[in-house]
């Protein structure tokens, strides 16, 4: 790459800046879509993303899910992926590839626990909501209404889907001592 020339995508696993014209190239290439870099078992992607993280934990309840998926990178250093789904909101990331030793995680435990106090936080805030909505007139019971359902019956799942977080986020609390690594 010369050095006027402006970067269009930075690839971390590969320490490799794209111009406009390389990132085409690349990109029609039939292979551009696999693993670019295998560190142990995780394999990441041109964009960074663990093609294959662990997942320690899966939660469902309902209209609810979790998903907490983790990656190391050539560091040593670890990050989460996660899925959250609560009730009608959806946020999602994949577990990434980390270059900088100040960011991430030193150990899979860290990066596992950091992700359930963001779930738990997000929940209790989503909890929070749907209790000052509160049932209406035009909250429906089933499902063919096609009205928002009843806020009293989706609080129940989504308390019970709380508790899980906090069950799985005491396993992995860092000052929980534990006589086996999860």
């Amino acid at each position: 790459m010369k050095k006027n020339e402006r970067i269009h995508h930075r690839c971390c696993c590969l320490d490799r800046n794209f111009t406009f014209e390389e990132w085409i190239e690349w990109l029609e290439n039939p292979d551009s879509h696999s693993a670019v870099l295998t560190v142990g078992t995780f394999q990441f992607n041109i964009w960074d993303v663990c093609l294959t993280p662990n997942q320690p934990v899966r939660i469902e309840k309902n209209n609810c899910k979790l998903e907490i998926k983790t990656a190391q990178s050539l560091n040593g250093r670890w990050e989460y992926g996660i899925v959250l789904e609560l009730y009608n909101e959806c946020s999602s990331h994949g577990a990434s590839f980390v270059d900088d030793t100040s960011l991430g995680y030193p150990t899979e435990r860290e990066a596992i626990y950091d992700s359930l106090l963001f779930s738990e936080a997000r929940t209790v805030k989503k909890i929070g909501e749907v209790e000052n909505r509160g049932d209406t007139q035009d909250d429906y019971d089933d499902e063919e209404s096609g009205r928002q359902p009843k806020a009293s019956a989706i609080l129940s799942s989504m308390r019970a889907f709380l508790k899980e977080i906090q069950r799985y986020k005491q396993n992995y609390d860092l000052k929980q001592l534990s006589l086996f690594e999860l």
